[in-house]
């Protein structure tokens, strides 16, 4: 649903990394959470 209404996406492990690479962080670990989301650990680069 919010993807509709606010025309967000899906985003590939690779667009993450380059979009938190561009304000300065990078990916430490993607955590499962056994449900159809999951969560990115994120840290000053």
């Amino acid at each position: 649903n919010m993807l509709v209404r606010t025309g967000g996406r899906e985003r590939t492990k690779g667009e993450w990394r380059a979009l938190l690479a561009s304000v300065g962080l990078r990916i430490t670990r993607l955590l499962p959470t056994g449900m159809t989301v999951g969560l990115i650990e994120a840290v000053p680069a």
